[in-house]
């Protein structure tokens, strides 16, 4: 049985003795072994069955099996999870992750000449992968050629996208308890996500949500500025709220409903008062809103015609009277 101090060892080692002889797509899984057996707090530090769970130890078969089931799952993903793979796409590709690809690989992903991906995706890159897979038979010429199936199709994607392996298995952990990923992920892991899968339902259920959006819609019509804005009042010890269920302020985003801003007749018909002319800001928030109107809106050029001609009126007016 491994100790903590034993993985801290191993850490160590590798560090010294590995990392100058990896591929950039190693190097990338094998700092992030490294910086969690690293961890000061022995506690902290994965246990010798979990780290022989993460993907640095994968071969390649495995590897292209886990990135086509994470872009099925991601087909109908929604809320979190598409939250948690399209963060921080910055750590894969800069900009597009297109510009990456050669051209008879881009000749071969469209279809009919049509281009039905987003560059700027993580999620549709993986469903370039998994496309390029299922139709590799279809393949023919220079693209056959760089994607020849397992090895050259690995290696194509691994050596452009070398942190793509890393991002994706951190992302997809909010579904290890999925059937599908639960051979991939350790206990650990496991209790970590399902502790955060259990506070996000104890909000909801705390903050009494409705369970339907037009019950919520309906929710507190006679203020629409409830719920709106984010509470500013210390806590108490246990965290709640000093008014409890009075406070008409959110506190957390759970909770917090999007403002619905009754229009008054005079909007954007007067001049704000308290708009900086030398820095352009008005001191009102975006919650606020105001109501005035100000030389960088797009409503100011007609209403300064408007005004222009109202003084014009105005002058002709005060001629007539003198005459």
């Amino acid at each position: 049985k491994y100790s903590p101090k034993d993985v801290y060892s191993e850490a160590c080692l590798s560090y010294h003795e590995l990392i100058p002889h990896l591929s950039y797509h190693e190097i990338a899984l094998s700092y992030r072994l490294i910086e969690l057996s690293l961890s000061h707090s022995p506690i902290e530090r994965p246990t010798a069955t979990a780290i022989l769970k993460l993907p640095y130890f994968w071969d390649t078969e495995s590897t292209l099996e886990f990135f086509g089931n994470v872009s099925e799952k991601l087909n109908t993903a929604e809320g979190t999870l598409l939250e948690r793979i399209e963060e921080n796409p910055m750590d894969i590709f800069n900009g597009s992750w297109t510009s990456q690809i050669c051209d008879p690989v881009m000749g071969a992903l469209s279809q009919d000449g049509k281009w039905t991906y987003d560059g700027q995706s993580v999620k549709q890159l993986l469903r370039a992968m998994r496309n390029m897979k299922s139709h590799y038979r279809q393949l023919k010429g220079e693209a056959l050629a760089a994607l020849l199936y397992p090895d050259s199709f690995f290696h194509y994607f691994t050596s452009r996208f070398p942190e793509l392996l890393r991002y994706t298995y951190e992302a997809m952990e909010w579904c290890s308890m999925d059937p599908i990923f639960k051979h991939r992920y350790s206990d650990e892991v496991r209790i970590r996500v399902k502790t955060m899968h259990d506070e996000i339902e104890i909000a909801k259920r705390d903050q009494r949500l409705p369970s339907t959006p037009t019950q919520q819609e309906n929710q507190n019509d006679h203020n629409p500025n409830h719920k709106t804005r984010m509470c500013t009042r210390p806590l108490k010890d246990n965290g709640k709220c000093r008014m409890g269920d009075r406070c008409t302020f959110a506190h957390n985003i759970v909770e917090q409903r999007e403002a619905k801003r009754k229009i008054k007749k005079w909007y954007k018909t007067t001049l704000c008062k308290d708009f900086t002319p030398l820095g352009g800001v008005c001191p009102r928030t975006p919650d606020e809103a105001c109501d005035y109107i100000h030389p960088n809106d797009p409503e100011y050029a007609d209403w300064k015609e408007s005004e222009r001609r109202l003084e014009e009126e105005r002058r002709l007016r005060e001629e007539k009277e003198k005459v």
